[in-house]
């Protein structure tokens, strides 16, 4: 069995999941979700809820029985060693890609971000299908987007929250500017004809006083902080877009459908050079 150590925000469960779904299926083994670090009391972190259960994901969560020994045995060399068994503990050494997750022998702990198409990329198709919120809402249904074939419809997303209000957040990460959204939309503008943007945020009344934007723009974000899963289908039903410096859009453009689709992303990740971020972009994404 494969066992993926789940934390952070969606985006970030999105990446362990789908890293850790491909190592199974490359292994032919089971998958099984570590989800501990929702319910782990740390005053450090900001706690986020497990959102996968909202999607089509094909995974059990882990017991007890499986992560006691993981959590409590003694670690040599990266292998779990017990009296019976041994488990190997695969462990993100750097952000970049590290290679194929693989345990063709035994069982598995995966513990790390993955944040790379390339770990899950020889299964996208699949990864793609499970990663489809349940009982979602065709386009052509939702209130705020509909769909116009001669007015393709663009996701801006604009992020906000802790990356604003947490001092050492923002100094990892820092903001996308605001002259990157307006030169986003005055090139798809020129690619596309007329476009309908929608801002997607976690503070749409600030985006609605300070982004600058060529054109008009509907804000179809922020319905809910705290389950952002409704925004994210609303998003990933759109056409083209301009990503922030999250994985949240990473994954909305990342699912679209749209073979054709334009995604702009941002040309930092993170502030100064402290993460090595080559492999998280995808190569076909237009950066500025």
């Amino acid at each position: 069995m494969i066992i993926a150590a789940l934390y952070g925000g969606l985006g970030n469960q999105m990446f362990q999941y789908a890293a850790a779904r491909a190592a199974a299926l490359r292994s032919r083994q089971d998958l099984a979700l570590d989800l501990s670090w929702f319910t782990r009391e740390n005053t450090n972190e900001r706690r986020r809820p497990y959102l996968l259960h909202k999607f089509q994901i094909q995974a059990s969560i882990a017991t007890d029985n499986y992560l006691a020994p993981i959590k409590s045995a003694p670690i040599l060399n990266g292998d779990l060693r017990q009296t019976n068994t041994r488990q190997k503990i695969i462990r993100e050494s750097s952000f970049e890609f590290q290679g194929e997750l693989r345990s063709d022998e035994g069982d598995a702990y995966l513990d790390g971000y993955w944040q790379s198409e390339k770990y899950f990329l020889d299964f996208a198709d699949q990864i793609s299908s499970e990663l489809r919120i349940c009982g979602d809402t065709p386009l052509k249904d939702l209130p705020s987007i509909t769909h116009i074939p001669s007015r393709p419809a663009v996701a801006i997303h604009v992020r906000r929250g802790d990356f604003v209000s947490d001092p050492k957040t923002f100094a990892a990460h820092g903001l996308c500017p605001l002259d990157y959204y307006f030169k986003a939309a005055t090139l798809l503008i020129a690619r596309l004809g007329s476009p309908r943007f929608f801002v997607f945020s976690d503070d749409v009344d600030w985006c609605k006083s300070n982004l600058l934007l060529p054109t008009d723009a509907q804000y179809a974000g922020n319905s809910d902080v705290d389950d952002p899963t409704r925004d994210f289908s609303l998003m990933s039903q759109c056409e083209h877009f301009v990503n922030a410096n999250s994985s949240f859009s990473w994954w909305a453009s990342w699912l679209a459908r749209n073979p054709n689709k334009i995604v702009i992303a941002p040309m930092k990740l993170v502030e100064g050079d402290w993460l090595n971020t080559k492999d998280y972009f995808p190569s076909r994404w237009l950066r500025l």
